[in-house]
């Protein structure tokens, strides 16, 4: 998730994308919340299962 967060910032710092950064921040978040979350930091999912679900949550967010 840290990879993926430290894309948001690539987003919002680099790029001047601020929407497309909270975009991303927000699906980690849900899937945070949704109880998603690797070995490392409690859970037991995968990074690939971790990653397709903050994909997942993206594409939700984006369709909206």
């Amino acid at each position: 998730m840290a990879a993926i967060l430290s894309t948001a910032m690539l987003l919002q710092y680099s790029l001047n994308l601020p929407e497309e950064a909270k975009a991303v921040e927000e699906a980690v978040r849900k899937t945070i919340d949704g109880g998603m979350r690797t070995t490392d930091i409690g859970g037991k999912a995968s990074t690939g299962e971790v990653g397709d679900a903050v994909a997942n949550e993206l594409a939700k967010i984006l369709s909206t």
